[in-house]
């Protein structure tokens, strides 16, 4: 036994209910019995925070999901394996059940049993420290004969429908552990008793040397000692036949004496050191075999002379601690459903489609052990990620911007990976979410990313009122993405137009214009505009709308230059009208302009780049509208409207410069990490994007806490993407959402696989080769901790890298 090896530890905890048809557990369970190796044990502790079910696996045993998977899919159980397991079997007091050979055989039915019965006995009986096993082997050809040969004697002819005679039946020995042999021996009495179907009555045998040792040692050692004395005697001595024959005898002693004494001094191994050499290993001794047939059993016969002879109930066919059970008594004994004592409940392991085994695009993470990855093509199609804060969407969402920086930086020119020709955005609502997205692309030195804060005194920014055009098309494109960015129905036909009329102007507005009018000069077209709806007072735009109609007189300029547009839009507000008939035009609109003006510190910055200059230029631009490195930051109205007009300003210029890119393979990927804060008030850019952005080489990568807090059409829209990644959720209104489409595809989820997915878990529902595929589960790689390995594990370079890796816990 010294070549004992550690085994491996498997962790059951409750994944959804149990199959209610009896007959699909027992098929289940038989698949795992009939796979499983020899010496597999079956393991239910209770420790200080309840029920641990545990299946364990001995060493050098191959093709691990055979063995657990079949099994968990029994008892509607999830398996994770124990990393450094401690030891299961300690216990003061090992016991095992024993057949009682001459005890009356039993009748208990197994049809219909609940499976998880006894793991609720267990939960009611098993205290702190407490445990009950059951080790597994495969029975041979011999003893399925010997056992269907006493069965059938036992029950009283030919036995057809017994649990023990099932094919994939195993030899079984029941264990437990416990602080008293009296606690030990209640477990293995309970545990039997409420197993359906196990009709055998057993005994206990207490699993310790010093039983045995005295067993040998007091008889021969009393023999020994008593036929000293007797042969010392002076009347034995005179008799030499008893002399002789009481020497004789006391003689023979001495080997069982010597047996006895070797045995407690450890020189002869024992039962009792075996187990422990065992447990040391989280181990449990499987059970032996017989290899002296047993004798046959015989019913009574009466003859023809009326003389009876007796039944004979022959042999046990196995050793006195084990049984050849049926595959549903196995199940039982591991069935994590023992209510809130079987611990927190999980999400069952569903196996990946093989195509999401492939290389296909970015590595996730692990499904069943083995890596899964997404689909680079197929992200034309979208990608959504729902879940709680902390549930780990957040760090997928920037492991798939590592990624697309990765293949920017250094490209594979793989079918689908799109290299070096791809604008990446990211708008990131948290200011530590920022700094970590740009350490991604700070580490593959990525030569064109630019970071931008929208708070503070940054130089740089996004100017998205530079848009082609004259001042007219300018102000339109600007009031669209203001409509876009407030309430839906804030600005209606007249406040449109006025918003034009006065932005238009604004954009005409030079230095010499506004020292004309008496206004600052260099600051935003928002702050014009804002003077000319009256925001300083009616005298401050009357001067201003005043200067840049005089102008125009002055230069002679027609209504098709800027200049004269600019005053003749301005006309209708400031020709013939008094203040109060100018402020039914101004007041709507001037609210909506006004919101702006906090952030004019952004509006007037030194470095501007344009979405044309980004997208043509294939530019990465991280914007981050959360606090800065120097502890700066917008309020959330603020920041959210910023969001919202980037976002339409982005879609305009998409629409205006990336018309066929994906034939050209060019892409634009946009990631946000909270899609309610760019939504604004309209579906129309969300839409867009899925129904026709794939023409446009745009790839979404979307995520946000609650798609309830999402229009009707903005979430029905994102759960139409062709990448939905589920992470943890307690509101049921999301989860039944979330529940129907997965099971569109005619699998089974209920809402307590998306309510118990622990962090870091996630269920994918992806689309593959333009076919969407089944829905699976996968354990997301630790990419955060795990840096200096992401590019081996996205396939760059794998020479150095062993998965799995790193997980989060």
């Amino acid at each position: 036994m010294s070549g004992l090896g550690e085994a491996r530890v498997w962790q059951f905890t409750r994944a959804g209910n149990i199959e209610p048809n009896a007959m699909t557990v027992t098929q289940r369970a038989g698949t795992f019995t009939a796979g499983t190796p020899d010496g597999t044990v079956l393991l239910t502790r209770r420790d200080e925070d309840g029920l641990h079910h545990y299946l364990v696996l001995p060493p050098r045993a191959q093709d691990f999901s055979q063995t657990f998977l079949p099994l968990a899919h029994a008892v509607a159980a999830r398996a994770d394996e124990v990393e450094d397991p401690s030891r299961l079997f300690d216990a003061k007091h090992l016991a095992v059940a024993t057949v009682k050979v001459n005890a009356p055989f039993g009748r208990s039915t197994q049809a219909g049993a609940d499976v998880s019965e006894l793991s609720r006995l267990l939960a009611t009986s098993l205290r702190e420290g407490e445990w009950v096993a059951m080790v597994l082997r495969h029975p041979n050809d011999r003893e399925r004969k010997w056992h269907q040969r006493w069965l059938e004697h036992h029950q009283g002819g030919a036995t057809r429908t017994h649990h023990a005679l099932e094919v994939n039946a195993a030899v079984v020995s029941l264990w437990a552990g416990a602080d008293s042999l009296r606690s030990a021996r209640g477990i293995l009495q309970r545990t039997t008793a409420a197993m359906p179907g196990f009709d055998m009555q057993v005994q206990v045998r207490h699993i310790e040397k010093v039983t045995k040792g005295f067993g040998l040692l007091l008889p021969s050692a009393t023999a020994l000692v008593g036929g000293t004395w007797a042969d010392s005697l002076p009347t034995v001595q005179h008799i030499p036949a008893a002399y002789m024959g009481i020497g004789f005898l006391a003689g023979l002693s001495m080997p069982g004496t010597a047996a006895g004494v070797l045995y407690l001094a450890g020189r002869i191994p024992s039962f009792a050191e075996k187990a422990r050499r065992f447990i040391r290993h989280n181990l449990l001794v499987p059970p032996g075999r017989r290899f002296i047939p047993p004798a046959r059993p015989r019913a009574e016969v009466v003859e023809r002379d009326g003389k009876v002879i007796p039944k004979k109930d022959g042999g046990y066919p196995l050793p006195q601690n084990a049984f050849i059970v049926g595959p549903a008594l196995t199940a039982g004994l591991v069935a994590p459903h023992a209510g809130a004592d079987s611990g927190v409940a999980s999400t069952q392991v569903r196996l990946a489609p093989a195509v999401m085994r492939n290389r296909i695009g970015p590595y996730i993470g692990l499904n069943d052990g083995q890596p899964v990855y997404l689909s680079a093509e197929d992200m034309y199609a979208g990608t959504v990620a729902f879940g709680l804060a902390g549930s780990g969407k957040s760090r997928l969402v920037q492991a798939l911007f590592a990624w697309a920086t990765l293949e920017r930086v250094h490209p594979l020119n793989l079918p689908g990976y799109q290299g070096t020709r791809n604008s990446l955005v990211v708008f990131e609502n948290k200011g530590e979410g920022a700094d970590d997205t740009q350490s991604w692309a700070r580490r593959y030195e990525d030569p064109k990313c630019l970071r931008v804060d929208l708070a503070g005194n940054a130089p740089e920014m996004v100017d998205l009122l530079a848009v082609p055009g004259n001042v007219e098309q300018r102000a339109r494109s600007v009031v669209n993405a203001l409509k876009y960015t407030f309430s839906d129905g804030s600005i209606m036909e007249r406040s449109f137009r006025t918003l034009t009329q006065v932005l238009a102007a604004a954009f005409a507005v030079t230095p010499d214009l506004a020292a004309a009018g008496e206004v600052e000069q260099g600051r935003s077209p928002f702050y014009y505009a804002n003077i000319l709806l009256g925001g300083r007072g009616d005298e401050a735009g009357v001067r201003l709308a005043g200067a840049i109609r005089s102008e125009a007189v002055r230069v002679g300029a027609p209504e098709s230059t800027d200049l004269g547009f600019a005053a003749a839009s301005l006309a209708e507000l400031y020709e013939g009208k008094t203040p109060s008939q100018r402020a039914q035009f101004t007041d709507a609109p001037r609210s909506k302009v006004g919101a702006l003006l906090s952030a004019e510190n952004y509006w007037s910055r030194p470095k501007r780049m344009t979405w044309d200059t980004i997208l043509e230029h294939h530019v990465s631009v991280i914007i981050n509208a959360g606090v800065t490195t120097a502890g700066e930051m917008m309020d959330d109205e603020l920041s959210r409207n910023m969001q919202s007009m980037l976002m339409y300003t982005l879609y305009d210029a998409i629409k205006r410069r990336c018309s066929g890119w994906y034939e050209q393979h060019r892409a634009v990927t946009i990631f946000a990490d909270e899609l309610k804060l760019l939504a604004g008030s309209s579906a129309d850019v969300i839409t867009w994007i899925r129904e026709q952005g794939r023409s446009y080489g745009v790839r979404a990568v979307f995520a946000t806490q609650n798609p309830e807090q999402l229009t009707d059409e903005v979430r029905n829209s994102v759960m139409g993407f062709g990448t939905l990644l589920a992470f943890a959720q307690n509101n049921p209104l999301v989860i039944r959402r979330l529940i129907d489409d997965l099971n569109l595809a005619g699998q089974t989820w209920d809402g307590a696989d998306v309510a118990n997915l622990p962090p870091y878990e996630v269920i994918i529902r992806a689309t593959a080769g333009r076919q969407r595929q089944l829905p699976f589960t996968a354990k997301v790689h630790n990419f955060w901790g795990d840096q200096d390995n992401f590019d081996r594990l996205q396939g760059y370079d794998l020479g150095d890298t062993t998965l799995p890796g790193g997980f989060f816990q």
